[in-house]
């Protein structure tokens, strides 16, 4: 029986019996029920959604219908396998997830791989998503990044999503597969019309570079450095290369002009990384610092990072170099209250807790007349 023919004809062994179906609900009722409709099935962290249907893929995350009714999004990176309905050409693909679910990369990669040259719409840019994934765990670089280009150069993925997938697993050597990579995303550089586009290759080909000492790396850091961070592509992990750059900058005196870049960047950059560009400001500060104004305007970037992120970390870390300028600018007391407040924060590292606790030592020990900073009391 088919969905839309309302009279049906059995012959059986006695003779021939004709059929005539009700149309109308029952073959509404037939063709929704069809297993066509709702055949998908999506795991996503503790989730499983069985007889789905998937919708879309936008903006890194995919879209699907449940069994309910309702339609969920799942972000991609959280999807740890999907299998869809073999009957629409995936088939190639739901192999591959399984392959992959399994932890066998290798096996999984050329069925994405023939999977994708077979699809078209939104499934082309959701396997180049699942294609990158797979080729970063094998840490095969080239491919990695030929498919994140085209992540960053897709009509349904685009920066937004290539952004938040930028491979990591980067050789440490020279290799064939470096070398490729690199040429990869010089020509992305040169052909790219979009600003967003151009700084996520940009971004990834200096993290290539510096991860094995290469020199294009050095003559790429003031470029990397003054950046300014399209929105659509701020992450914790483009902003820990712009941040790896801003660093070697302040390895050297600092200018003006490179504290504006800083600055810049504190103001672009996702919250997880204002900590750390904080205190590179405020070491820069206290390294050139030889007035009491100019130990106090580094002091105060410490403490920005204890009052905006009292529960991070680096909290400790500012708390211990804000006690260092006071101690400098000869407030003993003001050193001592920092440090005791440093051990006391629940997140201070191993190190930082050595540190304190020594300088908090030395303080507490030291006659009164030497508790003065050379800037004075």
């Amino acid at each position: 029986m088919r969905c839309g023919i309302p009279n049906s004809e059995l012959r059986t062994a006695n003779g021939r019996v004709r059929l005539r179906l009700v149309t109308g609900v029952f073959i509404a009722l037939v063709c929704t029920l069809a297993p066509e409709s709702f055949a998908d099935q999506i795991d996503a962290g503790d989730q499983r959604y069985v007889r789905a249907k998937v919708m879309a893929f936008e903006q890194g995350q995919l879209v699907l219908r449940a069994s309910s009714g309702q339609v969920v999004r799942v972000a991609i990176s959280e999807v740890s396998r999907i299998h869809v309905d073999s009957l629409g050409g995936l088939a190639d693909f739901n192999t591959a997830e399984q392959y992959a679910a399994e932890g066998d990369d290798s096996r999984a990669l050329p069925r994405y791989e023939r999977a994708v040259r077979l699809v078209d719409g939104y499934w082309t840019d959701l396997i180049r998503v699942r294609m990158l994934q797979t080729c970063d765990r094998l840490g095969m670089a080239d491919k990695a990044v030929f498919n994140f280009i085209k992540l960053i150069e897709g009509r349904w993925s685009g920066p937004l999503v290539a952004a938040r997938l930028m491979p990591d697993n980067l050789p440490a050597k020279r290799t064939p597969e470096f070398r490729r990579a690199v040429e990869q995303l010089d020509s992305a550089v040169n052909r790219s019309k979009h600003e967003d586009h151009r700084v996520l290759a940009m971004l990834l080909r200096y993290e290539l570079l510096r991860r094995v000492g290469d020199d294009r790396a050095a003559v790429m850091v003031p470029t990397i450095a003054r950046l300014r961070m399209p929105e659509s592509v701020r992450t914790k992990r483009t902003g820990q290369i712009q941040f790896a750059a801003l660093a070697k900058v302040f390895e050297s005196v600092a200018t003006e002009e490179h504290l504006k870049w800083l600055d810049r960047a504190i103001a672009d950059c996702v919250d997880e990384i204002v900590p750390d560009l904080l205190l590179l400001r405020g070491r820069s500060l206290l390294g050139a610092a030889g007035t009491r104004e100019e130990f106090i305007r580094a002091g105060w970037a410490f403490m920005r990072v204890v009052v905006h992120f009292a529960d991070d970390p680096r909290a400790a870390q500012g708390l211990l170099e804000a006690a260092t300028v006071h101690e400098r600018i000869g407030r003993p007391d003001k050193a001592v209250r920092l440090l005791e407040e440093c051990l006391r924060h629940k997140g201070a590292a191993p190190a930082v807790i050595d540190k304190a606790q020594a300088a908090l030592e030395r303080l507490r020990s030291a006659p009164q007349g030497d508790k003065t900073g050379s800037t004075g009391g």
